[in-house]
């Protein structure tokens, strides 16, 4: 019995061990616009450390697109890919995310996830060796992300890869030769951007490959019959008069105009691959060279060339690029100095061995805000243009393996140095701008930092405790200043508290802002796939100064290190309607943006709008990343006037301004920044002439709700105004305290644009009773609600029929009085405004609260409560 009784206790052991190898993942499927998506396809792939598949499944969601696998492989040493898309019986209409690996610790947090799915583009591909089909391998790549995307397939016996994607992007497809495989081929790649076309079309001249609009399909057959074309020059530098060392390295040109030093390059000799051409040769003390490039007929090929060679002690380089179609002579390079320290660049040669090509690399290190180094797993690209040395304009694509502090490129001793972007999912990315050769030596250090201490003020401390976040879902809907809650995808939290995984991996189009105090930086359909979320730096408070009794201006500044990651950005403009020294709301608001700065300092500007022009092309020109958006900035660098309306049609790239006045703010739109300026101005916030301005129109129209602006105040015409507002057959007058019932309220009966005011008597700090003067003007009057300013701290409410507001008039912290709207019948509200606070002295001590009142106070209280937590749980 006792043997029996281990037994058993051994496998109940064996059976727990062997559940606790697997965890339940599921979820819930949706379109972008929140709609449940049944029938979607998800599938799982786990691999291990050697990159082995370990596991697969794929499953489908319901009705209400929930999906569920009950038994995932569990390691925490295995990476788990997810991809997903819809097959509607025509095409595939839906498709996830361009989701990479994740391992374990990442993957499991995503369980009861909801994954918002974006309409899909089919990308079919096969290759052809002259008359046959052969077997391929393929890589697509978002050319935005920079990784392969993940829902692709092979299919007909590996001649046939269909994949999946989002098709609001651009593509690099590369072909290679399968493993094994039928045929043999140099890589081959097509550029695809065009799931935007309403027109199928032939792609290619042979018909054989082309766009099905209709089912939104790009069928690509690639020809991979390969030739190998001759090419012959010499490389030349004036002030050398001979070499030790030369070496040429072909790099495969990519979608993008893109190549990827650490795996791109093209074998030694690949003449040894045709039997009709010699080996490659090239002279070190002639600087001539006779090579060999593969190329497809039919096929675009592109290389990238880099020269290497060295005289002395020194190391010289050269780059050209070559689109290859046949035998070339006379392609010649100019060799010019290279920054950094002796590296290498490892070759293979065309019998499967390697080689090492000697040559000199910049290095960049990771580093903190305090200048320490630190690792960074990140993608990084180094565009350069070298347009006017013997090349194109190109980027190189680095990929810095976790636990690296730094990476290395080929850069000329030139100018050309155009950008660095650093993207990485701990770190905020990170955009470093043009430098001359001269400062790049002594400027190699890229300071990167954690997400969560990424944003604050310009040249003032902001606690990053202070910052809260918020993710919303991104269309014409939720990205507006103040989004519905149903766009919420992602709760506000601090940013130390910040974990976006889920957000982000749930797809869809997300939006990201950031917001301190009543500042607040939105950015649009923002890519956090890419990198930690972009970063944000800006004044705590707005500047605003007076050029006169009647003018006002305000500026604040807004700025970025990140690359557009985005697609565009609102942020906010907090303002002030105090009189005489506020903004008068009410008249016309103008904006413009007349100062551009860098990343490096917010003392000089880098464009300066009165000395430098408000011409956008020429800003362009100047600063590159302004390119891309040269006619939003054209609007931007001239005045705008401020819409009050927040709509798609009045707020926009050519209405990049709009004036929220219920809660004093003026929100910009920009399609992106490094350092900008943005400026308003109108006329200064004047109490009498404000409310003036509205009794006297009501009197002229009739009634209806009307707003005057305040551009001009001279004494007389301040005096008339003044008298005007005191014409009693314009203005209710609610006099004194003996206006108000025993119990501190007033009730009465208002309608659209009238103007009344009511005074009340306080004490001071020194005993001393003082009379203070308040008025209200009611805006408007709906069927279900009133709209009303109250003055003299100018604040705008919208009571809806049975609802109650509390304000602070004095801006002393507490609330003066409590409005509550009763009714509204024919145009005519029923208010009832109740003293509060302070104010609540005035009534008669002693009075009290029967305690029969506060029985049923607290009887009431408890019933709501009730109710409240019993309408909770029935919502779940």
């Amino acid at each position: 019995m006792i043997k029996k009784g281990i037994l058993l206790f051994l496998m109940l052991i064996l059976c727990l061990s062997m559940a606790t190898a697997a965890f339940e993942f599921n979820g819930t499927v949706r379109d972008e616009f929140g709609t449940a998506l049944n029938d979607t396809n998800i599938t799982i792939l786990v691999k291990d450390a050697s990159f082995a598949q370990v596991w697969y499944n794929t499953t489908q969601s319901n009705a209400s697109g929930w999906f569920n696998f009950s038994s995932v492989v569990n390691d925490s040493t295995y990476t788990y890919t997810l991809s997903m898309f819809r097959d509607n019986g025509t095409m595939v209409d839906y498709v996830g995310q361009s989701l990479p690996a994740v391992p374990y610790s990442q993957f499991t947090p995503l369980v009861d996830n909801t994954y918002y799915l974006v309409e899909a583009g089919t990308i079919n591909i096969t290759a052809k060796n002259a008359t046959l089909l052969t077997t391929l391998s393929a890589r697509v790549t978002d050319t935005e992300l920079g990784y392969p995307i993940s829902t692709c397939t092979t299919v007909s016996s590996n001649k046939q890869v269909l994949c999946y994607v989002p098709k609001n992007k651009n593509y690099s497809v590369m072909i290679y030769p399968n493993s094994g495989g039928e045929s043999n081929y140099v890589p081959v790649s097509f550029s695809w951007n065009n799931f935007s076309s309403t027109v199928t079309y032939n792609v290619s001249a042979n018909n054989l490959s082309f766009y099905n609009v209709t089912t939104r399909t790009l069928h690509k057959q690639f020809s991979v019959v390969e030739v190998g074309a001759r090419i012959q020059g010499y490389i030349n530098n004036s002030a050398v008069n001979g070499w030790s060392e030369f070496k040429i390295v072909p790099y495969l040109l990519e979608g993008g105009n893109t190549i990827a030093p650490g795996f791109g390059a093209l074998p030694s000799n690949t003449s040894g691959w045709f039997t009709y051409w010699d080996t490659d040769r090239f002279n070190a003390t002639s600087g001539r060279y006779n090579m060999t490039l593969p190329f497809i007929s039919g096929e675009t090929v592109q290389y990238i060339l880099f020269a290497s060679a060295k005289n002395g002690t020194t190391y010289y380089g050269g780059f050209r690029n070559i689109t290859v179609t046949g035998n070339m002579t006379g392609f010649n390079f100019t060799m010019y100095g290279l920054l950094g320290i002796n590296n290498t660049i490892n070759q293979s040669d065309g019998a499967g061995g390697s080689m090492l090509v000697n040559t000199t690399k910049q290095t960049f290190n990771f580093v903190n805000s305090t200048n320490g180094t630190i690792n960074a797993s990140s993608h990084v690209e180094v565009t350069v243009d070298y347009s006017n040395y013997g090349a194109i304009e190109f980027t190189q694509m680095v990929e810095v393996a976790a636990g690296g502090s730094n990476f290395t490129v080929l850069m000329l001793n030139t100018t050309g140095f155009k950008e660095i972007n650093v993207y990485s999912q701990f770190y905020a990315p990170k955009r470093e701008n043009t430098k001359t050769a001269a400062q790049v030596p002594t400027n190699n250090n890229i300071t990167l930092r954690p997400m969560n201490e990424t944003s604050g003020g310009i040249n003032i401390p902001v606690s990053v405790g202070s910052i809260t976040i918020n993710m919303y879902i991104s269309n014409s809907t939720c990205d507006v200043p103040s989004p519905p809650t149903a766009c919420n995808i992602g709760s506000s939290s601090t940013f130390a508290a910040f974990n976006p995984m889920k957000a982000i991996f749930g797809g869809g189009k997300i939006s990201f802002r950031m917001t301190y105090s009543n500042i607040a930086i939105h950015y649009a359909n923002v890519n956090l796939l890419a990198s930690g979320p972009p970063d944000g730096l800006f004044d705590s408070e707005i500047n605003t100064t007076k050029s006169s009794t009647t003018s006002f201006a305000g500026l604040i500044r807004y700025g970025s290190n990140s690359p557009k990651i985005y697609e565009y950005v609102l942020v906010s403009m907090p303002y002030s309607v105090t009189h005489a020294t506020g903004l008068n709301e009410t008249a016309p608001v103008t904006m413009s943006v007349p100062y551009m700065y860098g990343e490096d300092s917010w003392s000089t500007p880098i464009w300066n709008a009165t000395a430098n022009g408000t011409s956008a092309t020429n800003l362009a020109a100047n600063h590159t990343h302004y390119a891309g958006a040269i006619s939003a900035w054209a609007v931007l660098m001239n005045s705008t006037t401020c819409s009050t309306s927040a709509t798609a049609t009045s707020f926009n790239v050519t209405n990049p301004c709009y004036i929220d006045r219920t809660n004093n703010k003026i929100w910009i739109r920009l399609p992106h920044f490094s350092g900008t300026e943005p400026t308003v101005s109108g006329s200064i916030a004047n109490l009498t002439n404000a409310t003036a301005a509205v009794a006297s129109s009501d009197s002229s129209s009739g009634g209806g709700s009307s707003t005057s602006s305040n551009t001009t105040a001279d004494d007389d015409e301040d005096e008339s105004e003044a008298a005007e507002f005191e014409d009693p057959e314009e203005v209710t007058t609610l006099e004194t305290n003996t206006d108000w019932a025993e119990d501190g309220e007033i009730t009465t009966t208002v309608e659209e644009g009238e103007v009344f005011e009511f005074t009340f008597t306080t004490t001071d700090e020194n005993g001393t009773e003082v009379e203070e003067a308040h008025s209200i003007i009611i805006d408007e009057i709906t069927e279900d609600s009133v709209t009303l300013t109250i003055y003299s701290e100018s604040q705008e409410i919208t009571l809806l029929i049975g609802e109650s507001k509390s304000v602070d008039l004095d801006a002393d912290e507490i609330n003066d009085i409590l409005i509550t709207l009763h009714s509204i019948e024919d145009g005519q509200a029923d208010i009832t405004i109740k003293k509060t606070g302070d104010w609540a002295e005035v009534v008669e001590e002693g009075a009290g609260i029967a305690w029969w009142i506060w029985i049923v106070i607290i009887v009431a209280a408890v019933l709501i409560t009730a109710s409240f937590i019993y309408w909770i749980r029935k919502k779940k």
